[in-house]
């Protein structure tokens, strides 16, 4: 035991010996600190003919720490850290005396496991806290000559953290445990593997208040070595759990073990990384507010000779309410970087995986978000091959409410980066959205979807292309009293060519459309923005990808109708100086139009805006009865144009205007139309030109 639980007993005798109880103290906290004894190290094998073989270390001392779980005590406060000791080196192979044959070195002593135990009961401000960590894996015994091999490094050892918490108000948990890492090793022989690790926390309010709940569980990393030692997978499974009818918070971290690395300058073999992998459903009846929180981040991949692949990452929740539940749920999953190669092709990006389901049956609102992003590639800096391109992303999320609460559903898609490199450039991956965030309720449904594409690599001959990007949402609603609906898509960033007269990256594409239909008069209002990936660095910067809109944003009810397009191309690549011959790359253009005839909506309202090297934007809305009309268009780039058109056949008001800015030197046109056949009018157009270019612009305001 440690020095801290040694003291904490001879206190306890003491207090017995004097007629001192704990009660008669009032103790408030209790705080164990446990940390196992350090494995001894192997001897040294004694010289020989051959040399005699090292040692072997010994493991690491196991820990555990408990405070009021096993022994259950008043105090508020309760906190159990453990950690165990460190496995002992292998011994240093004994030196050849003749023929160069040396002899073995001995095998590294395993971590030693660790376990922490916490609870607190008591009114109020409970609190419980359990930390774990495992102990490092010893290293291997090199070999005492050139004949010879090395000791195994020893694995991490494996850790265990569980914290409980009970009483009326203030509750919170939390565990933390963490895997050890693997001994390294010398040699041809093989590194430890990351230790295992296992975390789960609960908390329960026995009157109402708030419980707050918090699990962290990290596999162990590999050791590195000739062969690399494995990452551990982290799995959680409903890890963090409570109960109150108060505000219950419950969140949840797993991420997997990084890869071992590869010592060797080749031939060896990366360890693998730890996948990770988080669930947390939940099905409630008595919290009046739920609040989810799921992470899982895959481990990195090992890096050497042929590096590995990023680990993946899976992330799912569900919270689900039978009552008049107030639900926020946030989802995330990222995938684990690609490990570095210095002999063949990068290694790919981990893939992320995110999905998230929050639903309610009362009039409180429901939130749910989910969010995945790719890892980004290997590296590969040292030969021929390409780099690793980033690793895939898949979101969804949907929400729902059957009371009629505001209905919120947020999808964030990103596609891994690609790998830098020497001689080619990882690829960013795409990210493709379709109809992944999805709900429904009789108030008012909110839905939004972000595709991003992975950036380029960067790479001395040339920097990866841009990963595509793309989000659609369609949706016919015959329930919500207001459908806002907005889908994005920004395309992938090229990477930079830092060689000489090398170029960078193109910016990958992007593509954005949406449409909203409410059957029972709902308000209706789509946006739309799409912006063109930008190109990458180099002595000839990469292109800009072009963004061109045509009615991508449509929509239609009885009631109010409101359409916007944001189309923006993307930024050339800076051009990188040598000798003065090389040149910037050039901007995307932009061009948006949007052509509404509408005979339902009792008021249309059009934003329409193009911002490029060359940005045209075009809008025309058409109300074929009495309906109000909105118009406005811009426009913004080099050269700019710029026109908006609005009528409707009653006496209800039509409002355009019309801005187009051209960029320096750049010519701009602006026009504008409004008419009625009864109502009032107004028409503005302003251009502005770059260096006193001579601006076109026309305000003709019609009753017809």
């Amino acid at each position: 035991m440690s020095t801290n639980k040694n003291k904490l007993n001879t206190i306890l005798i003491a207090m017995i010996a004097t007629g001192i109880t704990l009660s008669s103290l009032s103790v408030q906290a209790v705080t164990v600190t446990d940390i196992g004894s350090m494995g001894a190290p192997g001897a040294d094998g004694a010289a020989g003919n051959p040399g005699s073989p090292g040692g072997n270390g010994l493991a690491g001392g196991d820990s555990s720490a408990d405070a009021g779980f096993s022994i259950p005590n008043t105090d508020s406060f309760n906190s159990a850290t453990s950690t165990g000791g460190t496995g002992g080196s292998g011994g240093m192979g004994g030196n050849a005396l003749e023929a160069y044959i040396g002899g073995n070195g001995g095998n590294g002593g395993n971590g030693g496991n660790s376990s922490a135990l916490a609870a607190s009961t008591g009114n109020s401000g409970i609190s419980a806290s359990a930390s774990a960590t495992g102990g490092i894996g010893g290293a291997g015994g090199q070999g005492g000559a050139y004949i010879s091999t090395s000791g195994n490094g020893g694995n991490g050892g494996n850790s265990s953290a569980v914290a409980t918490a009970t009483g009326n108000t203030g509750i919170s948990a939390s565990a933390s445990a963490i895997g050890g890492v693997g001994g390294d090793t010398a040699g041809y022989y093989g590194s430890g593997n990351g230790g295992g690790a296992n975390a789960t926390a609960s908390g329960i309010s026995t009157s109402g208040g708030s419980v707050d709940v918090t699990v962290l569980q990290i596999g162990g990393s590999g050791g590195g070595g000739y062969l690399g030692g494995n990452g551990a997978n982290s799995v959680m499974n409903n890890a963090a759990s409570g109960s109150t009818s108060g505000s219950l918070s419950l969140s949840q971290t797993a991420i997997g073990g990084n890869g071992g690395y590869d010592s060797r300058s080749g031939g060896g073999t990366q360890g693998t990384p730890g996948n990770a992998s988080a669930t947390l459903s939940l099905v409630d009846s008595h919290a009046t507010e739920l609040v989810l929180s799921n992470i899982a981040k895959g481990g990195s991949g090992g890096d050497g000779s042929n590096g590995s692949n990023g680990g993946a990452a899976t992330s799912r929740s569900s919270g689900i309410s039978t009552i008049n539940s107030q639900i926020l749920i946030s989802d995330f999953a990222t995938g684990g970087n690609g490990g570095q190669s210095i002999e063949s092709t990068g290694n790919v990006g981990g893939n992320a995986t995110s999905s998230a389901t929050g639903s309610n049956r009362g009039s409180q609102s429901v939130s749910v978000s989910s969010s995945a992003v790719g890892g980004t590639g290997g590296s590969d800096y040292f030969n021929f091959g390409g780099s690793g391109n980033g690793g895939r992303a898949r979101a969804s999320a949907q929400g729902s409410s059957t009371g009629g609460g505001n209905v919120s559903v947020t999808v964030s898609q990103t596609g891994g980066s690609g790998g830098q490199g020497f001689y080619e450039a990882g690829r960013g991956a795409d990210s493709v959205l379709n109809n992944a965030a999805t709900g429904s309720t009789s108030g008012s449904l909110s839905l939004v979807q972000t595709a991003i594409g992975g950036g380029g690599g960067a790479a001395y001959y040339g920097g990866g292309s841009g990963g595509k990007a793309s989000s659609a949402i369609s949706i016919i609603d015959s329930v919500a009293a207001g459908l806002p609906i907005t889908s994005r898509a920004v395309g992938g960033y090229g990477g930079s060519g830092y060689g000489f007269f090398h170029s960078g990256g193109s910016g990958g594409s992007a593509s954005a459309s949406a449409y909203g239909s409410s059957t029972v008069g709902g308000n209706v209002s789509v946006i739309i923005s799409q912006t063109g990936g930008s190109g990458g660095t180099g002595t000839y910067g990469g292109s800009g990808a072009n963004s061109i809109l045509n009615n991508a944003a449509s929509g239609s009810t009885s009631g109010n109708l409101s359409l916007s397009q944001t189309a923006i191309g993307g930024n050339g690549g800076d051009y990188f100086p040598t000798d003065d011959s090389g040149f910037a790359g050039s901007a995307g253009n932009a061009n948006s139009t949007l052509t509404v005839v509408d005979s339902l909506a009792k008021s249309l309202s059009l934003t329409n805006s193009a911002t490029g090297r060359a940005a045209t934007s075009r809008s025309s809305g058409i109300s074929t009865i009495n309906s109000p009309v909105t118009i406005k268009d811009s426009a913004q780039g080099g050269n700019a144009s710029s026109i908006a058109i609005g009528k409707n056949v009653g006496n209800q008001s039509v409002i355009t205007s019309s801005t187009a800015s051209g960029g320096e030197g750049g010519n701009a046109s602006a026009f504008a139309i409004a008419a009625s056949r009864g109502g009032f009018t107004s028409a503005s157009a302003t251009a502005r030109g770059g260096s006193g270019v001579n601006i076109p612009s026309s305000t003709p305001s019609l009753i017809w």
